[in-house]
């Protein structure tokens, strides 16, 4: 029985090192950017993306009174910290969460970009100047070594206010710490005034 339990074991780890492999493969494989187009929708505000990789769901939202901060746990990797208090600030949330393949154990892997700026303003930032609005990529899987999140300090993000109500975002950049599949985000996305 123990030869059993071994065995599948053995196996487990072997299926989830050829995953994670194929993982890495394809981020620093990947020569093309992939462009979010994002919908503007008035409800809800969190909307689906139109062009997204074919193996998963992207979506994307603006928070209104919304920011947060990054913060370290007990090993040194970052997490987002969210404060949905703030009457001034919103954040911009994109998430990729690429499918699951059910014959595998803990192959979740899941992108996200997130930043807070004020809405009564526009912005067009480059490079270190990105920390303004505090841009941050995360990317969460099963991939020893290579998840976590980091702010990015290399790209451009323009925000640009159409309406009261509707915003302008396009963002190109790149981070230096994890392999990435999203690097270019553009579209007009809805926030409501903010309370």
């Amino acid at each position: 029985m123990q030869i059993f339990y071994y065995s599948l074991s053995l196996f487990l780890i072997v299926v989830l090192a050829k995953d994670c492999g194929r993982q890495e493969k394809q981020a620093h494989t990947q020569e093309k950017l992939v462009v979010s187009k994002i919908r503007t929708t008035k409800t809800p505000l969190e909307t689906n993306v139109a062009s997204c990789p074919e193996d998963g769901k992207c979506s994307a939202i603006l928070k209104p009174n919304t920011t947060f901060s990054l913060a370290e746990d007990s090993i040194d990797a970052l997490y987002p910290v969210w404060d949905e208090k703030s009457s001034e600030y919103a954040s911009f949330v994109f998430k990729y969460e690429r499918d699951k393949n059910p014959n595998y154990a803990d192959n979740e892997y899941r992108e996200e970009i997130f930043f807070t700026f004020n809405p009564e303003r526009d912005y067009k930032l480059k490079d270190s100047n990105l920390q303004q609005v505090k841009l941050t990529y995360g990317r969460i899987c099963f991939c020893r070594g290579a998840t976590g999140y980091v702010p990015v300090t290399q790209g451009q993000l323009e925000i640009r206010k159409i309406d009261s109500e509707n915003y302008r975002i396009a963002l190109q950049f790149k981070n230096e710490a994890y392999p990435q599949l999203i690097q270019s985000i553009e579209d007009t996305l809805y926030l409501p005034t903010q309370n």
